[in-house]
C-alpha cells in the first residue's frame, strides 16, 4: 500500500514536469512557448523648431526643436527641406525604427506648418 502511493505521488510529479508538445510536419514534437505581439510604443509630440540640413550620411534634413531637441524625420516633404526654415510641427515618435543618420529621434510628422515672420 505505502509503494502504490509513493508510486502515485511520483506520477503526479513527474506528469507536471511535461511540457505540451505540438507535431511539426516532420513529425518532431515542438515545446509551445506562449508569446504575444510585439507592441508598438507610441509617443506623439507637438512643438516649434527649425528644420536644418545636416551635412552628414549623404546629407538629410533634421529638425531642432526650440527646447534643443534633435529629430529626425521619416517623412518631411519637399516643400519644407529649407534649411532655417521655421516650422511648427505634430509628430509620432518611431521608437520602433533605426536610421544611419544617427543623429535625433526618429519621428513621422503628422501636421506640420511655416511660422510666418
Amino acid at each position: 500500500m505505502l509503494i502504490t502511493g509513493i508510486l502515485l505521488i511520483g506520477f503526479v510529479i513527474i506528469s507536471g514536469c511535461i511540457k505540451e508538445t505540438e507535431d511539426t510536419p516532420s513529425g518532431t514534437p515542438v515545446s509551445k512557448i506562449p508569446t504575444s505581439p510585439p507592441v508598438e510604443k507610441i509617443s506623439e509630440i507637438s512643438g516649434t523648431g527649425t528644420v536644418k540640413f545636416l551635412d552628414l550620411e549623404g546629407g538629410f534634413y533634421g529638425l531642432i526643436s526650440d527646447n534643443g531637441e534633435h529629430y529626425d524625420p521619416i517623412n518631411l516633404s519637399k516643400e519644407f527641406q529649407v534649411d532655417g526654415l521655421r516650422v511648427r510641427f505634430d509628430a509620432r515618435k518611431r521608437e520602433n525604427m533605426a536610421s544611419f543618420h544617427m543623429w535625433g529621434t526618429i519621428i513621422e510628422i503628422i501636421n506640420i506648418d511655416r511660422i510666418e515672420k
